[in-house]
């Protein structure tokens, strides 16, 4: 099936346009592009050059995908976006381009961007984010699969969001958040994201596990390197560390900027 186009949409004969997708009017496709095969887009979409969209994407009404990134030391550097399949794009949905020359932001497969929610230059987003209206994420964030990030809450850059993590409305991360958590304020976990790792498909045995990590994590204030070796032995004990429970674990040791803290008690 060959691609549709309104006759008022802008594509550029540069871009790369796969079968069956459908470009709707005063739509933008710069030189340079890609759409995979089923892609759509609706009116007044952009997609700027260097960005390549996978196969069945849905990109509404002015989203802008690939623009420069908002940084001082850009200079016009070939850089660009990957996205993968199946991602909605709402209204307003801006995503920048990576820096410097040959970086890039790079989106899975799966995700749902809400309306106005920002992905900054060279930002990770793992499969089956959701980012709700507002939300923003500052350059070279990570995101892991099946985070949800509720609406007007922030991830500052150079953030990592664990697995199966969720920012509460308004909240707002610039520390390193360990996965199967809730975020709420500012850098203040509130416990364990229980019904997503339900939805998820994670088993009651490993649920459980991951609560009793987090009651030994953060359940009061204490040295945080004294308390994961705790959790080892005491795991142990039981019959072994769960593998959510040592990824847990390995997140929070690989962290460079510090992890998020919960409502301790002395």
């Amino acid at each position: 099936m060959t691609a549709q186009i309104d006759p008022r949409a802008l594509v550029s004969p540069e871009a790369s346009i796969a079968e069956g997708v459908e470009i709707g009017p005063f739509a933008i496709v710069e030189a340079g592009a890609v759409l995979g095969k089923g892609t759509r887009l609706l009116a007044r979409a952009h997609i700027c050059s260097g960005t390549v969209l996978g196969c069945d994407n849905l990109v509404h009404i002015g989203a802008v995908l690939g623009a420069e990134p908002q940084h001082l030391a850009y200079s016009a550097e070939p850089t660009g976006v990957r996205i993968g399949d199946r991602n909605v794009f709402r209204e307003g949905v801006t995503i920048h381009r990576g820096m410097p020359a040959g970086a890039g932001t790079v989106i899975g497969n799966d995700c749902f961007l809400m309306t106005m929610s920002h992905v900054g230059h060279d930002t990770q987003l793992g499969d089956r984010v959701i980012l709700a209206s507002g939300a923003v994420l500052g350059g070279h964030a990570s995101l892991g699969e099946r985070v949800f990030i509720s609406g007007n809450a922030a991830i500052h850059q150079h953030v990592r969001v664990g697995r199966l993590v969720m920012v509460q409305g308004t909240g707002a991360a610039s520390r390193d958040v360990p996965p199967f958590t809730i975020v709420r304020a500012v850098n203040q976990l509130a416990g364990v994201n229980t019904i997503g790792l339900q939805r998820a498909g994670v088993s009651s045995e490993a649920i459980a596990a991951i609560r009793r990590a987090y009651r030994t994590l953060f359940g009061r204030v204490r040295n945080l390197s004294l308390a994961m070796r705790e959790l080892v032995v005491a795991e142990e004990g039981r019959g072994g560390v769960v593998a959510e429970v040592r990824e847990l674990l390995d997140f929070i040791e690989a962290s460079r900027i510090g992890i998020c803290v919960g409502r301790r008690r002395d």
